[in-house]
């Protein structure tokens, strides 16, 4: 894709987890085009960058993106205090983070906080194709305030698989899940013990695919699992957050 430079003009903005915003902006640049997972970069200030993965997928016409706000950050301030109408600029697409040609039977997404955020874009454009792979999403925080989109998931593709890991849920907030979301798998643990003692064990497709994206700590452990269990690098992608 090539890389375009151009404005980001806040057009909504609402927190959608802990310390977590959701921002839609209306993309005023020549010819923006990107693939689901790539990632823009945003100036803040004379020469701060900061790298956003995109959330939305590319049929649509806004530009959507999952931003943690981090105490000090400079971007964090600036979001903080965003209102409707503030424009930023930016540049992208970059980055190789997305869904594979390869003819697989079988795609499994692992994800943690804002790492949630190129698999909305990917999962639905999964879903768009001709013949779409079968589909699992791993999705783990503390609790349910870390995870953004809770309340849409279970629309971007229809037979999703979904397992929410939740390390520190306690029964009652657990019974609330599952009675609010009872099409999702709810556990009482990180999404890496989901995967190695449910997932890998059933796994049907033995060519499935693995994308990760999250925290550094949650991708090793995962990687580490994958190649405990014979999953060759090829089917393993993944995208570290800082």
């Amino acid at each position: 894709m090539k890389i375009t430079q151009g404005i980001l003009k806040i057009t909504s903005t609402k927190e959608v987890a802990r310390n977590t915003l959701l921002l839609t902006f209306e993309i005023l640049a020549e010819n923006f085009q990107f693939m689901a997972g790539q990632f823009v970069s945003m100036k803040f200030g004379a020469k701060a960058w900061r790298a956003y993965s995109i959330a939305s997928s590319p049929d649509n016409s806004e530009l959507e993106l999952v931003v943690r706000l981090v105490e000090n950050g400079v971007a964090s301030q600036k979001f903080s205090n965003a209102q409707i109408g503030d424009s930023f600029d930016f540049k992208g697409p970059f980055g190789h983070f997305m869904l594979s040609n390869h003819q697989t039977s079988g795609l499994i997404f692992c994800a943690t906080g804002t790492g949630i955020a190129p698999f909305k874009g990917m999962i639905q454009q999964e879903s768009k194709s001709i013949s779409p792979r079968t589909m699992t999403l791993l999705y783990g925080g503390r609790d349910s305030k870390d995870l953004a989109y809770l309340s849409e998931i279970s629309h971007w593709a229809p037979h999703l698989k979904v397992h929410l890991g939740l390390s520190q849920i306690t029964n009652k907030e657990k019974d609330i899940l599952i009675q609010n979301f009872p099409q999702f798998q709810i556990h009482p643990t990180r999404i890496t013990e989901i995967l190695h003692s449910q997932v890998l064990p059933s796994l049907s497709h033995p060519d499935s695919e693995f994308y990760l994206c999250g925290n550094g700590y949650m991708v090793k452990s995962i990687q580490a699992i994958l190649h405990e269990a014979s999953i060759p690098n090829e089917q393993i992608f993944f995208e570290r957050f800082n």
